[in-house]
């Protein structure tokens, strides 16, 4: 059995300002913060540090050691620019590759079952290997609704957690987390082949809003309480119009959030033309083969 139609996960992107690749650099370890380093992280380590997850051994395996050391990071690196200002530092492209045998934790607070281990090809993993093999786990993908006390916590600590445009009221969201440098087999930074995805990413919103542009029927609202969109993140549903592929590789939806329009196509267009040629110091490393 296969969940997830968005997981057949070979990597992901994350965006950083150079500053920090620099000090991820110098330091040795791409992976290199406990304490949360964004809103999402924070929203993510609070809710697996409940109390009613305290005797999950997948969570147990979460919260100890190295893997509470985290960075988030997703499968789409153009969907997390529809989340930022245009102002943000964060311009700089890092791809991380991960080992073929790592595993993907699905953390859903809210599910029934809320830890579900999966490989990079969405096979979902027996529970009992799950928890006697949990070392390769490699990427948490984390998916849950913004409640009232979330809110009121965030507001607590001064995190904003909100799209431009957008205030917080029914949110949804979901993000990877990487947890585990030792099943991360690369990550690259403005070398040839990350250069070529940017560039490759931006012919295809071309594309797309040509298309979108063509007619208003190639356009959709994400629907009340973004329930369109929603339906996209489901593995079950097909993705049968251009359109639903668009919904199904955003991370944040709700009632205030993103549509599928030439507007927002065309803004994230804007911004990877600026960022593209302006990536430096092209570097790899290799973390799982101790080169870091």
């Amino acid at each position: 059995m296969r969940i997830l139609s968005l997981i057949v996960l070979a990597g992901c992107y994350l965006w950083l300002e150079q500053k920090e690749i620099d000090s991820v650099l110098q330091q040795k370890n791409l992976l290199r913060h406990a304490q949360p380093q964004s809103t999402m992280e924070w929203i993510y380590q609070s809710s697996l540090m409940e109390a009613r997850f305290a005797a999950n051994p997948i969570a147990q395996q979460l919260r100890s050691g190295e893997r509470i050391r985290k960075r988030e990071a997703w499968s789409n690196l153009w969907a997390m620019i529809t989340e930022t200002h245009d102002t943000d530092p964060r311009n700089q492209l890092l791809e991380v590759v991960l080992e073929d045998t790592a595993w993907v934790a699905l953390f859903r607070p809210e599910s029934k079952k809320p830890f579900v281990v999966v490989d990079v090809r969405g096979n979902i993993i027996p529970d009992l290997e799950a928890q006697t093999k949990a070392h390769r786990i490699a990427v948490v993908l984390f998916q849950s609704v913004l409640t009232s006390k979330k809110m009121d916590e965030l507001k607590e600590r001064k995190l904003r957690f909100s799209i431009p445009g957008s205030n917080t009221e029914s949110a949804h969201f979901r993000s990877f987390m990487l947890v585990n440098e030792n099943m991360i087999k690369s990550w690259h930074h403005a070398v040839p082949g990350v250069q070529e995805k940017l560039l490759s990413e931006i012919k295809y919103l071309l594309l797309l809003d040509a298309w979108m542009s063509n007619s208003p029927k190639n356009q959709a609202n994400r629907g009340k309480n973004g329930k369109v969109a929603l339906d996209k993140w489901e593995s079950n549903r097909k993705l049968k119009r251009v359109n639903d592929a668009f919904f199904a590789n955003l991370r944040v939806t709700g009632n205030y959030g993103i549509d599928a329009n030439p507007a927002v196509v065309k803004r994230c267009i804007a911004v990877l033309r600026e960022r593209w040629p302006n990536q430096k110091d092209a570097v790899e490393r290799y973390p799982s083969k101790g080169i870091r």
